[in-house]
């Protein structure tokens, strides 16, 4: 497992995730893996994700913490054994089912998140003392759809475990928004993730437009943290270095669609763009909120003040979007609890980890041993010139920001052709991108291609697939190029579908 150099810091511990293929019946169960840093077995939290039609691991996905060092790249191994693998964690977090939801315990926080509504988090204890003194109030997501607002507070909620320890937990939240009038509208799913020995988590918030109108018209999104004492704020945006403002009051921004033009970027906007949070604390308690590429998909707003933090996931200062039928979004943020006295520069570094996180790369050699594409042939080398045309192939596409649009693109052939009466023609799942860009990486271990798969894959996930239609031969089909993303048709022609074999090892 390669890392490449990223960080001019150290990450002691950083939590990785990796996706390894294997191929058949290399690995029989996941726990016959370890993984070696020198001489040194590293902790692994291990699933199989597809199987071969042996019940061999066909992709397995790894959940480590190894030591980076900054300024250098480095390498891990792993092997595998004869016998299960077992190695002790130091921290481990736990998760434990209570009568008013999951309580969640990383070591030095400790939070619950509530079977009532999605705060997302409450009760919330760092290093054993009560955040804000349990002054706090974590707000709920508050949506306004033609000046109604909808709220996630005290609506009930189905929570599972998607992951269960040792080293990252996650908790998976269904409910509705809930009118005033206390009537449930619109679906939301959230998304919990602690991990052992930190004192931060990420948060998913997904809205989705699954009722029988049409259009809706998305006026605000916002979510509130909020103190019974005064504290000091300060923000952090930048897209070649981090900006840090400090006020003892007031401090917010605006990125919107006059941001983006103003703001030169060289970077390969897949992977990262820039950052973008805001920091409270007083004299003991503190709180950073990151939004996760929150320029790629503006328009976003952070707010602090002394009585806490607003994070608007769409400003209510912005024109209403359109938001069609089928339609969902999903939004991530880092919610970083510390002590008063934690350097800002601390604050920004681990929000730009969270940008712009380290991912290891394979061997393009392991890639063609352990071929999970049966029907892609990896060569062992590649003319010089033909690598030089897939990059730029892959470098050159047309790009889109913004909420609805990041990680699709506007094709001009078919907007000129007036498919789009008038308007874009979105790309959408033309010829399969992520797909491609999976490839890519597989042959060549380039960062950039995995980020490309993987936002491509966020959108289609989200925008293009039709998560609801009376019509059940568009329900759960993701939707043809045209205008808005998903006016036009489901159709099969340019989807790649495929059958995993996920049935039990014949060890289970």
């Amino acid at each position: 497992l390669h890392f490449d150099k990223l960080s001019q810091f150290d990450r002691n511990a950083e939590p990785v995730s990796v996706s390894v293929p294997f191929a058949e019946g290399a690995l029989v169960d996941p726990t016959y893996l370890v993984v070696l840093d020198g001489q040194r077995s590293l902790p692994v939290q291990s699933r199989a994700l597809a199987r071969w039609q042996d019940g061999s691991v066909k992709w397995l996905l790894l959940h480590l913490q190894p030591d980076l060092p900054g300024n250098a790249a480095c390498e891990l191994q792993f092997e595998v054994t004869a016998d299960p693998v077992d190695v002790p964690i130091d921290q481990a977090v736990a998760v434990q089912e209570i009568a008013a939801g999951l309580a969640v315990d990383t070591g030095p926080l400790a939070f619950l998140v509530p079977n009532t509504g999605f705060w997302p988090v409450r009760d919330v204890q760092l290093l054993g003392s009560g955040f804000w003194e349990d002054d706090v109030q974590f707000g709920a997501m508050e949506l306004t759809l033609y000046g109604e607002r909808l709220s996630t507070i005290a609506t009930p909620v189905e929570l599972s475990l998607e992951e269960a320890g040792p080293l990252q937990v996650v908790i998976l939240v269904k409910g509705k928004h809930r009118r005033p009038d206390g009537s449930e509208y619109i679906d939301f799913n959230g998304r919990i993730t602690a991990y052992a020995g930190k004192p931060h988590i990420e948060v998913e918030y997904q809205f989705v437009h699954a009722e029988h109108e049409n259009e809706l018209a998305l006026e605000a999104l916002s979510l509130r943290f909020e103190s019974g004492r005064p504290g000091r704020v300060a923000l952090g945006e930048g897209f070649y270095q981090t900006v840090i403002q400090q006020d003892e009051q007031e401090l917010s921004m605006l990125l919107d669609a006059e941001t983006m033009l103003y703001q030169a970027n060289e970077h390969f906007v897949d992977s990262f763009y820039g950052d973008f949070w805001v920091d409270w604390r007083d004299a003991t308690s503190g709180l950073t909120c990151s939004i996760h590429q929150a320029h790629q998909n503006f328009p976003k707003r952070l707010d602090a003040d002394a009585g806490g933090i607003t994070c608007a996931l769409y400003p209510h200062e912005v024109e209403p979007a359109p938001l069609m039928q089928g339609m969902a979004k999903t939004h991530r943020i880092q919610l970083h609890f510390h002590g008063g006295d934690l350097p800002l520069e601390k604050c920004s570094v681990r929000s730009l980890q969270f940008q712009l996180p380290d991912r290891p790369s394979l061997d393009p050699a392991w890639m063609r041993a352990n071929n999970p594409w049966v029907e892609t042939w990896f060569p062992e080398r590649l003319p010089g010139r033909l690598l030089t045309y897939l990059n730029e192939l892959h470098d050159g596409r047309p790009q889109a920001l913004g909420m609805f649009h990041f990680g699709d693109a506007p094709d001009s052939g078919y907007t000129d052709q007036g498919r789009g009466g008038g308007e874009s023609v979105w790309v959408n799942n033309e010829y399969d991108r992520p797909h491609c860009c999976a490839l890519f990486y597989g042959l060549t271990g380039q960062r950039r291609a995995l980020d490309s798969a993987l936002v491509s894959a966020r959108h289609w996930l989200d925008v293009d697939l039709c998560h609801y239609s009376p019509n059940p031969l568009y329900h759960g089909g993701l939707k043809l190029h045209t205008r808005y993303h998903v006016t036009g048709r489901v159709t099969p022609s340019h989807e790649w579908t495929c059958l995993l074999y996920t049935s039990p090892s014949p060890r289970d």
